[in-house]
């Protein structure tokens, strides 16, 4: 029999049919309704309880009993006119437990109701239940005409846990035997004031459960607000009443904690609402598919596993199968590229989770492939358990990968040597089946990028570190001072995995090209290659490059100008550079400068790799030597046997007219190889090297042995390919010359013919210089052959095990289904090695940047949200974008115990810089408005109406000299078309800000445009997704997403906010005004400040930003206390407390006592005072018992 996820439970509920009643009309004969007229949202017997993981939203809660029914009458002038309804409710959520109560949304738009929470313990001093207090009577219109009302009273949210006991309310209703439904998250409400009407508005409930079993850190299972994958599917595995009931004694926990670790990593969290019937299996599979991962039983342990499809495998241990391990002829088959998909997309539940919870699509296309094929061919994936657009996005890209290219698939009968083969993992297959490949004998590898910088030591912080990753003039610089001689600094461009090596080779040279330059000071400057950290070969002291242009310096490599690989005493393995850490350090250190030194690096790139194969490699020496006549008479080589060994011992030919020649041409060194190449080889490269030198005439001048020098193949008396001749004059002394023959040259070269009896090379030495009777003498001291070979081969490709049968013991066959492993196909570029700069190439795609801007330190905004955007305490965050391919960007807080990330934000924060000054004074609704340049995404911003303005729907903030901030309320964006942008219709200081004075250059964040609706700001996001209860300082941390990665988080600064409850504080006054001016130049006489009173609640209940020259909106929270400042310090005497106006006056009288020169600046402070702050989630009390409370300033000198 199956086991179901979902169990039905039919709970014997109190619930009859609902009551559609009509609306009743208002009026003196309107009558309360009858609890039979109420329509419930739902309350449906024998419903499917829900399992929830992550945080999700409980759109419509079963009803299981309702009743205790109250109604009060809604009177105005003498009259009812409607009722307020409180009834008693009991909602079924979900299966318990669940972690804790996130939201409470109500109505169709998810209006979200706030609340304060307190735990409640039971007898046994364990938790019970969690009391929810709600205080918002005008959610929904409260009592005007045509409104319906609010939510007032109390819920109590029951997790499912064993300690929770029967409600306390629900006993006198449901008698004696009220079950405390343990295992079972459910809210009872205690008959709170849900509205006017009878319609009861849908309330949904946002909770939040990720499960913990795998002994994973809480930031491992916590991602953001989502749960860890494996520690679902360890869930949905054990659990006896909604899972599959394993025993969790038959799973390998630590295959899954290893998953879960990874998972982690990736922050691929999930979040899922399961309410329908289905099997656990269904579920399992559709997670699986989220994470690229299989379930898999060991055939060792009987232990189930958990197995992620990653690139973590080192190739060089795989397994490897062959035609020897063939049971059968394989079944191996390519689809067509007609087949092949080039477009993606993946519909997933988008979610902050607390307030917005929608459906979302990211997408990816294959460009190249969708032109091949002439028409997007496009398919939809759902993976709903996915809640950001990163996710989705990194899904969409992975399953594209697939889709895109014609993989290798089909199924395998080996031998046993496949036993220890399990699903999901991978192996090598070498088989004719595959096809077959030449596998070249030499070849190199370029990168053209470092991985990943680190920095350590004293002296200045290296600045633009990511510009050291690419060529591209864009320097990574450090200043470092040697006043005292001790300072050094260190930079490592490391992680550079070279993916076009062949496994199995041997490394012959790598060459690392490091362009640099050193605008002042001398320091020793040294680079040195590294290996898993540690240091190879020898340290190599840069010279000086104090111009404009750039040094390159060259380690290891053929024109290298260290020693060679061998000599290092350290030589690393193919496997190690494709899969290991590799990479350069560059280090400045100097106990003899006393200068500041500067070093601007450019790139440490490219890297070249140089490989061969021995076994596909000959180097012969001569077989045997002789002197030969091919071109007439001439003087014969003497002792053509010296040239077989680099002995000091040389064959000799003399030039020249003491040689009896007028002009020599002599007879040629003939040098006999004995190859022997593979017959059904091809060969690739011929080359031979010849150790020779010439002793020239005593006198000028000077007989030389010149360009004309011939060298030439032969086999059995005929030549063989291009003759190869000397550029230059023979050295005077010994060195080696190679001559190569590749290419076209080796057309009719084939293994036959170098095998043949009599394969020769041939050394021809010429003189032309008849203008004196001297010789001179052409020596060969040593020659050696190489002749490189290509070999057919099976090619060798990298499968992944998919379902496997390992048959019966006495048959010896295992069957397997596989696939071409995409990770393994799917190689970095691999390039020519190109001079420092010449490629030609640049990746289109940088590494994530620092938001932050390296000279001014802004671009990225952390604030308090004010209580216009906020009711509880959040930290808002709003990031610039400064590369073109971030499209989000993570959040990481350290509230005292460490960063951990703490939200993702999707969309970066348009930005520009002001074009000159904006002063304060200007009007409150500034038509002129400011212009800003060097402007980011502002193609993201567009203008609105009169109308938005008012609301607020363009909001821009800059902060002063003194790190004040303004908000402003924007309205017509004009392009200038020279790059600037004007913004005009602005609304200076609007929330609980003033107008302030703005330099040139100040950062401007646009943080919204358009309207806001549910989903907060446009461009900004806040620090977490949970609100702070308390006061406290915060240090955060944004890094980028782009396709590359997540910037390190040593990649960026962090910057600090110090909470002060804002969205608890009054709003300042507004149009405050000296003697009838806003901005008065001077003052005779008395001066008289007034000011209009700025209620915050009505504001934000009308929608809109106030002007600073506007009347009274709404009654002070408080009272208004004024305080005289004279140059910056308050006069006691003159503060005013109490006032429930908006007039205070500072006499002429007053100010002569208090600064008899008159020479102090007089500054006014004005602030709507409480002694008490409300609950910050509250709405306001009626303006005729407001409680006194804290204030917030307001300065306007």
């Amino acid at each position: 029999m199956p086991f179901w996820l979902i169990v039905v439970i039919f709970i014997a509920a109190t619930v009859g049919a609902s009551l559609l009643a009509a609306r009743r009309p208002r009026g003196r004969d309107v009558k309360p309704s009858a609890l039979g007229d109420f329509d419930f949202p739902t309350a449906e017997e024998g419903r499917p309880i829900p399992v929830v993981f992550g945080t999700v939203k409980i759109s419509a809660p079963n009803v299981i009993w309702y009743g205790d029914l109250k109604s009060d009458a809604i009177r105005k002038d003498g009259q009812t006119i409607g009722f307020k309804y409180s009834v008693g409710i009991q909602m079924a959520l979900c299966h318990g437990p669940v972690d804790d109560v996130i939201a409470l949304l109500a109505g169709e738009d998810d209006k979200q109701v706030f609340f304060t929470k307190t735990v409640v313990n039971g007898g046994g001093g364990q938790e019970d239940y969690r009391k929810l207090d709600v205080n918002q009577p005008n959610l929904f219109g409260g009592e005007r005409d045509g409104k319906e009302g609010g939510i007032v009273g109390r819920f109590d949210f029951y997790r499912g846990i064993a300690t929770q006991t029967a409600s306390s309310y629900l006993t006198p209703f449901q008698g004696s035997l009220t079950p405390p439904y343990h295992g079972l998250c459910h809210v009872v409400a205690r008959r709170p004031y849900l509205g006017t009407s009878q319609y009861i508005k849908k309330l949904s409930w946002v909770v939040r459960y990720q499960p913990s079993n795998l002994g994973l850190t809480t930031q491992q299972t916590q991602i953001q607000h989502d749960a860890n994958p494996a520690e679902i599917l360890y869930v949905l595995k054990t659990n006896p009443i909604f899972g599959l009931g394993e025993n969790p004694a038959t799973i390998n926990t630590s295959s899954f904690a290893a998953a879960g670790a990874t998972l982690a990593t990736e922050r691929m969290g999930m979040s899922l609402l399961i309410e329908s019937k289905n099997s656990a299996q269904k579920f399992i599979d559709d997670i699986l598919q989220h994470i690229d991962g299989v379930l898999y039983t060991d055939t060792q342990t009987g232990l189930c596993n958990l197995a992620l499809a990653r690139d973590d495998y080192d190739e060089a241990s795989l397994l490897e199968l062959t035609d020897a391990d063939l049971v059968e002829p394989a079944e191996l088959s390519r689809g067509s590229w007609s087949e092949m998909l080039n477009e993606i997309k993946v519909e997933y539940s988008r979610s902050n989770g607390i307030n917005r919870f929608e459906r979302g699509i990211e997408q990816a296309h294959e460009a190249a492939l969708h032109a091949v094929q002439g028409e997007r061919i496009t398919e939809t994936i759902e993976l709903h358990g996915f809640t950001r657009a990163d996710l989705a996005q990194a899904a969409a890209t992975r399953e594209l990968r697939a889709a895109s290219f014609p993989l290798l698939k089909g199924t395998l009968k080996v031998n046993r040597r496949a036993w220890p083969l399990r699903i999901g993992q991978v192996f090598r297959l070498t088989s004719k089946y595959v096809g077959e490949e030449w596998r070249e004998p030499r070849g190199s590898a370029t990168s053209l990028r470092a991985g990943s910088i680190q920095e350590t030591g004293s002296g200045s912080a290296w600045t633009n570190l990511t510009n050291a990753q690419r060529l591209d003039d864009l320097d990574a610089e450090t200043l470092i001072h040697f006043p005292d001689n001790t300072q050094s600094k260190r930079l490592e461009l490391t992680d550079l995995r070279l993916r076009g090596i062949p496994l199995g080779v041997q490394i012959d040279a790598i060459e690392v090209q490091l362009r640099y330059k050193i605008p002042q000071g001398n320091p020793r400057w040294k680079a040195q290659l590294l290996l898993n950290g540690a240091p190879i070969g020898n340290e190599l002291t840069l010279g000086v490059a104090q111009d404009s242009n750039y040094a390159t310096v060259i380690f290891g490599g053929p024109n290298a100008t260290l020693p060679a690989l061998s000599d290092w005493g350290v030589t690393p393995s193919a496997a190690q550079l494709r899969d290991a850490t590799f990479g350069v350090a560059i280090t400045a250190e100097d106990a003899l400068s006393t200068q500041d030194t500067e070093f601007d690096l450019d790139a440490a790139a490219p890297v070249t790799v140089y490989w061969s194969r021995p076994a596909q490699i000959q180097t012969l020496a001569p077989a045997s030597a002789s002197s030969v006549n091919l071109f007439g008479s001439g003087v014969a080589w003497s002792d053509p046997a010296n040239a077989l060994a680099s002995d000091d011992a040389r064959a000799t030919a003399v030039l020249g007219p003491g040689s009896g020649l007028s002009q020599s041409r002599t007879e040629n060194l003939r040098l006999r190889f004995a190859a022997s190449p593979p017959v059904d080889s091809q060969i690739a490269r011929i080359a031979l090297a010849l150790e020779r030198s010439v002793i020239q005439g005593a006198t000028p001048p000077n007989r030389t042995v010149n360009e004309d020098n011939t060298i030439r193949l032969y086999a059995n008396g005929a030549p063989l390919g291009p003759d190869k001749k000397e550029v230059a004059a023979w050295p005077a002394t010994d060195a080696v010359k190679t001559y190569e023959w590749k290419g076209a040259d080796l057309a009719g070269i084939t293994p036959e013919v170098l095998a043949a009896s009599d394969f020769s090379a041939d050394v021809g030495a010429f003189s032309s210089d008849t203008s004196t009777g001297e010789t001179c003498t052409a020596r060969v001291d040593h020659a050696a052959l190489t002749v490189e070979w290509r070999v057919k081969a099976a090619a060798s490709v990298i499968m992944r095990v998919g379902p496997i049968r390992y048959g019966r013991l006495e048959d010896g066959t295992i069957e397997i289904d596989c696939v071409e492993d995409i990770f393994a196909h799917v190689e970095e570029p691999v390039f020519d090695n190109p001079a420092a700069g010449d490629s030609g190439w640049l990746d289109p795609i940088d590494p994530p940047i620092d938001p932050l801007d390296p000279v001014d330190d802004d671009g990225l905004l952390l604030l308090e949200a004010p209580f216009h955007l906020a009711n509880s305490i959040e930290i808002l965050v709003a990031a610039q974008r400064r590369d073109g391919s971030s499209s989000s960007y993570e959040v990481w807080s350290d509230e005292g115990d460490g960063f951990y990330p703490s939200n993702e934000v999707p969309s970066f924060c348009p930005t520009g810089r002001l074009a000159a000054n904006y002063d304060k004074e200007t009007d409150a609704l500034d038509a002129t408005g400011f212009t800003v340049q060097s402007g980011r995404d502002l193609d993201k911003l567009v203008s609105t109406d009169a109308a938005g303005r008012i609301r607020g729907d363009n909001l821009a903030v800059l902060r002063d000299a003194n790190g004040e901030e303004e908000w402003m309320s924007w309205q017509t964006l004009t392009d200038n078309g020279d790059g600037t942008f004007t913004f005009s219709n602005v609304v200076r200081g609007v929330f609980d800000t003033r107008p302030l004075d703005h330099l040139s250059g100040a950062m401007v964040y646009f943080v919204s445009s358009g309207p806001r609706g549910s989903t907060g700001l446009a461009h900004a996001g806040v620090s977490r997704v949970a609100p702070f209860t308390e006061t406290q300082t915060v240090d955060i941390k944004a890094l980028p997403r782009n396709p590359k990665g997540v910037l390190a988080i040593g990649g960026t600064t962090e910057k600090t906010v110090v909470l002060v409850e804002r969205a608890n504080k009054p709003y300042p006054p507004g149009n405050v005004q000296i003697n009838g001016e806003r901005f008065p130049a001077s003052i005779t006489g008395d001066a008289v400040v007034t000011w209009a009173h700025r209620n915050r609640f009505e504001l934000r209940r009308q929608n809109r930003v106030a002007q600073q020259d506007e009347g009274n909106i709404g009654s002070p929270e408080g009272t208004y206390t004024f305080e005289v400042y004279l140059d910056g310090v308050i006069v006691p005497a003159r503060t005013q407390t109490g006032l429930t106006g908006t007039t205070a006056t500072y006499t002429a009288a007053q100010r002569a006592a208090d600064d008899p020169g008159g020479t102090a600046m007089v500054s006014f402070k004005i602030y709507d005072n409480r002694a008490v702050a409300p609950p910050p989630l509250y709405d306001p009390p009626p303006a005729d018992d407001s409680p006194p409370g804290g204030g917030y300033e307001f300065i306007q000198s």
